[in-house]
């Protein structure tokens, strides 16, 4: 019965992921093929856990578990933590694998013309970055009626709050405050972007998930048809498997991300592997039900 079932899971994944096609263009590599993983997530494997990589053959369920045993940051750890870790011994060898599945390079949009620009929230350096990149595409040509920082309420940790202060930004206390600073000191200042923020859940942050629920709301009740989500490498592949998840065909979106620092952590990388390919099981879930 459990293995009827996953067929069933991958035969809906193979029926639907063209309907996807519809309403939003993804630049980003399709982590199932043919109802098998990516051949490139099996390199990584290979190389992250030798003693406990899977068989080409295994179903996706199997897969799922594996990943978030081994790829995902450890429990507790946020962003900036993973953002910290030490980069595993072998990561040059990592590296082209990661290239394949569209961790490293920039993801520039495939239309020129968008409703909204909507910039995922984050830490200030990542806010920061992801400023300069919707900066660059502007400056290439890429035009919107507005743009809108999604983010969940949260309070600044120290160390945030030391690398305002050493660019000159004082007297922030929240993520959202942080985001206005840095918007109104940037090339694109002269542009008025509307933050949406959105209050934590009991007993836990505001999620990728909530902001884009938030956000779907908004667009609902502005009239938006299409929307561009901005982030930074790596993150691109997950936030925008996210908003499929949570959009669907509800409007018409593209994700774009600027290229991933050199020195980025392994586990920034794997872990967002493991979160993409979570989301994907979800909505294939979702459909067998």
């Amino acid at each position: 019965m459990q293995f009827c079932k996953r067929l069933l899971i991958t035969a809906i994944f193979i029926l639907t992921i063209s309907g996807f096609d519809k309403c939003a263009f993804s630049a980003y590599p399709d982590l199932i093929q043919d109802g098998k993983i990516h051949p490139a997530i099996e390199e990584i494997a290979k190389i992250i856990a030798p003693h406990e990589a899977l068989p080409s053959d295994s179903d996706l369920e199997a897969w799922n578990n594996f990943l978030q045993k081994n790829f995902l940051r450890p429990p507790g750890d946020d962003h900036q933590e993973a953002q910290k870790a030490s980069q595993h011994a072998r990561h040059s060898d990592l590296l082209p694998h990661f290239k394949v599945l569209g961790l490293i390079d920039a993801i520039r949009p495939g239309k020129q013309e968008f409703d909204v620009i909507v910039i995922f929230g984050g830490t200030p350096w990542d806010t920061a970055e992801r400023f300069f990149w919707t900066n660059h595409l502007i400056a290439d040509g890429i035009k919107t009626k507005g743009f809108m920082y999604i983010n969940g309420k949260r309070i600044l940790k120290s160390s945030e709050l030391e690398w305002l202060k050493c660019r000159g930004f004082e007297g922030v206390t929240y993520q959202h405050e942080s985001a206005q600073t840095l918007w109104d000191s940037s090339d694109l200042k002269k542009f008025p972007i509307t933050i949406l923020t959105v209050d934590p859940p009991a007993e836990r942050r505001a999620n990728t998930e909530d902001t884009l629920k938030a956000f779907l709301t908004y667009a609902k009740d502005h009239g938006i048809r299409n929307a561009l989500f901005i982030t930074n490498g790596p993150y691109g592949p997950y936030q925008f498997e996210t908003a499929l998840h949570i959009i669907k065909d509800e409007l018409q979106f593209e994700g774009s991300s600027s290229t991933t620092k050199s020195d980025i952590s392994t586990i920034s990388l794997t872990d967002t592997i493991a979160r993409r390919f979570y989301t994907i099981v979800q909505n294939m879930r979702t459909r067998s039900s």
